[in-house]
């Protein structure tokens, strides 16, 4: 069996032959803007006699040293680690050139100038590492965050496409029945009128269980009343009594209600785990474990079917239900894994963090 972890997984929109020049001049003039502010500190700095012993001015090199620093980390924010290292070094020759002097003879008047000037270009190194990295992740959270974004929006759309397709198909024809079964006939004789009404009166009740379907689809009342458990039970009755598909249950630690966003995600993970199978495994049963312990909520899906291969799947255009599964025990700040090849079955394992979402 191949496994896949749910991580993130995005590919990079093609770059265009304009994108490389474009960020070259961008990084070539915050380049120059940083060399810019150096030059201009050192200039002030020598302005105000720093490199005197003692300073004439009660600024004295930690502060110059500070506003190299402020521009190295100028730099790193808008044009990268390398170009920041390259700022950083002309403000070390500066500082050591013009301020203490140490070039180009090396001879410090004070041993402790070149320590200082190792130490000015670790730190600014390490700050501009720090920053460059941020910058990537905040970057990255934000790409991810879109993206989910999207994929939720078009599992919605997914979703609004079926209630519509429902509405239209099922009770959209079951109404227009039982319009012409009440259509008033005053010329019919009595024993046909009761069979109008015998056949309107099963086209209500076939109406009313299609309506109580879409809403149990929609969202299962026993969800919110009752808690996880008894909404898994029903999904199970259902579930078999519409696909013939029988599921093996088997629960621990769910008699507690757990908070509404992840008795809400850990149903849908299941459902639509199920789903799958009924459309695409070919089985008679499903297996579903369901256990809780202090710290998180631990689904498994197990089905010996057909298989497939995860890594297609997912990159297949029409995977939203996979893909659905994996947002929402994301958004949870849990994992979720995929086992499955073609011919061994599939295993879909879900661990949903508490914290503390779990409610008395």
């Amino acid at each position: 069996m191949s496994g896949i972890e749910d991580r993130h997984s995005s590919s990079d929109a093609p770059r265009t032959p304009e994108a490389a020049p474009k960020r070259f001049r961008h990084t070539a003039v915050q380049s120059l803007l940083g060399v810019a502010g150096v030059v201009l500190i050192t200039i002030a700095a020598l302005q105000l006699g720093v490199q005197q012993i003692p300073p004439q001015r009660s600024i004295g090199l930690g502060t110059i040293s500070l506003l190299y620093l402020i521009v190295v980390v100028f730099v790193s924010i808008r044009a990268g680690f390398v170009a920041s290292a390259a700022i950083s070094l002309i403000a070390a020759f500066c500082m050591s050139y013009f301020l203490l002097p140490l070039l180009p003879s090396l001879e410090a008047r004070n041993p402790f100038d070149i320590v200082a000037t190792v130490v000015f270009l670790t730190t600014a190194w390490v700050i501009s590492g720090m920053v460059v990295r941020v910058r990537g992740l905040t970057e990255a959270q934000l790409a991810l965050r879109s993206q989910v974004s999207s994929r939720l929006m078009e599992v919605q759309e997914t979703e609004r496409r079926h209630l519509a397709r429902e509405l239209h198909d099922e009770v959209g024809q079951l109404l227009t029945g039982l319009l012409s079964l009440l259509r008033p006939n005053e010329d019919a004789p009595a024993h046909a009128l009761k069979a109008r009404f015998e056949q309107a009166r099963a086209t209500v009740n076939d109406l009313l269980g299609r309506v109580r379907g879409l809403s149990f689809d929609l969202r299962p009342a026993d969800l919110d009343d009752l808690g996880l458990l008894a909404a898994l039970l029903g999904l199970f009755e259902r579930y078999t009594a519409q696909t013939g598909v029988v599921v093996i249950f088997k629960h621990q630690g769910l008699e507690r209600r757990f908070g509404p966003e992840v008795e809400t995600g850990a149903y849908r993970i299941v459902q639509e785990a199920l789903t799958n199978a009924a459309r695409h495994a070919c089985v008679t049963s499903v297996k579903v474990r369901v256990w809780a312990d202090a710290e998180k909520l631990n689904l498994q899906v197990e089905d010996r079917g057909c298989g497939f291969n995860p890594d297609a799947v997912l990159k297949a255009p029409r995977s939203s239900g996979l893909i659905g599964m994996q947002e929402r025990s994301r958004l949870l700040r849990g994992r979720l894994s995929i086992e499955s090849a073609p011919g061994s079955g599939t295993t879909i394992s879900a661990e949903l963090p508490l914290g503390n979402t779990t409610a008395t």
